[in-house]
């Protein structure tokens, strides 16, 4: 019962539903509400989804294109190590060619003084080009290790971004299913309801 506009006393009548349970119409109407914020919180985060799907792809996109940087960058790193680690090992027996024939004196009884320095004057010459050209690919390795080293680190970024972002996907789609889960009771209620008065309008 109930006042109206006029003052006056209205009694409401009550619906009942399939399982024997009474339902007021305050009650009904606060279901009604119910379901409709329901819907409106499950299509918020189902957007919520669709946008971090979107989100995720385009990391997914961004860790993919500096991963395939880093790989390129890889291989030029390493073929410039190689290179520069064979002139070192070059330089390095060259040196050793040179103080060994320095010491060894049953060699330098054999040859001459011409050929001695002849020998020494080779070995040196091609000591000093090795020492040059190892001196440029120093260089160019150092460049090199230097863009590896930044494709490397954007790689890591990527990756953190990437991971962080699944985690945030996850993370939207446990909420959604916390709102279905929430939602059950009332779109239960709301389902009961609409049938009780599904019937009631079937007899008249």
């Amino acid at each position: 019962v109930s006042l109206n506009s006029e003052g006056n006393h209205v009694k409401h009548h009550v619906l009942i539903d399939g399982n024997g349970q009474e339902w007021p119409f305050s009650s009904i109407l606060s279901i009604v509400i119910q379901k409709q914020q329901a819907i409106g919180r499950y299509k918020a985060q189902k957007n919520i989804i669709k946008d971090s799907i979107v989100r995720l792809d385009e990391y997914e996109t961004l860790l993919y294109e500096a991963e395939s940087l880093k790989l390129a960058q890889e291989g030029v790193y390493n073929k410039e190590l190689s290179i520069f680690n064979s002139l070192k090992d070059d330089r390095l027996r060259t040196s050793k060619e040179i103080a060994s024939l320095n010491q060894d004196s049953s060699l330098i009884k054999k040859m001459t003084d011409s050929e001695l320095r002849d020998k020494l004057s080779n070995l040196n010459s091609n000591q000093k080009r090795l020492h040059n050209r190892l001196s440029i690919a120093e260089e160019n390795f150092r460049k090199i290790e230097e863009v590896y080293i930044k494709c490397e680190a954007k790689f890591k970024n990527r990756l953190t971004e990437y991971k962080n972002w699944q985690k945030h996907y996850e993370n939207d789609k446990e909420q959604l299913e916390k709102i279905q889960r929430k939602n059950v009771p009332i779109l239960e209620n709301y389902e009961h309801i609409l049938n009780a008065l599904t019937k009631v309008l079937a007899k008249r």
